[in-house]
């Protein structure tokens, strides 16, 4: 079984119904241990419409590169459109953030997130939820990442 730390967005259309109705989606892949609240937040890397996000904690018996399958099939489903290397608005995004205090990096899935420790919109829902989470490459727990973070873009909980 993994724990599977995933932060949802949406910057396009009805973003609190298309994160609800992925979130639907993701309750068959395990059970929901962890929910946070909403987090509004202003686009990171473009300038774009601002992100609403939600972080889930899955426990799933799925493996890592068979929960990415299905986390992008979700996301297909509800009218992602990727744009190979840029950021771009999005009707839905699903990132993994952790899984347990694996470090996986393929071509495919880096775990964790790559960014992770730059994103004020990723770490505030971390805090909510697991403050003492520590990330397995920079030893760190998420309340030192935010801490350290340089994101100064406005992140306001819901």
């Amino acid at each position: 079984m993994y724990h599977y730390y995933l932060l949802l967005g949406s910057n396009l259309d009805s973003r609190e119904k298309l994160i609800l109705r992925a979130i639907k989606k993701l309750v068959f892949l395990g059970k929901v241990v962890g929910v946070s609240s909403f987090y509004e937040s202003e686009s990171w890397g473009f300038v774009s419409n601002k992100f609403l996000n939600k972080l889930l904690v899955i426990v799933s018996e799925k493996k890592p590169l068979e929960m990415l399958n299905y986390t992008q099939c979700i996301e297909k489903k509800l009218g992602r459109e990727r744009d190979d290397g840029k950021y771009i608005a999005r009707k839905i995004d699903i990132d993994i953030l952790f899984i347990d205090n694996l470090v996986v990096n393929t071509k495919k899935l880096m775990v964790p997130h790559p960014k992770l420790h730059l994103r004020r919109f990723a770490l505030l829902p971390l805090l909510e939820i697991d403050k003492n989470k520590s990330h397995p490459i920079f030893g760190k727990a998420v309340k030192e990442l935010l801490v350290e973070c340089e994101d100064k873009l406005q992140v306001k909980k819901l």
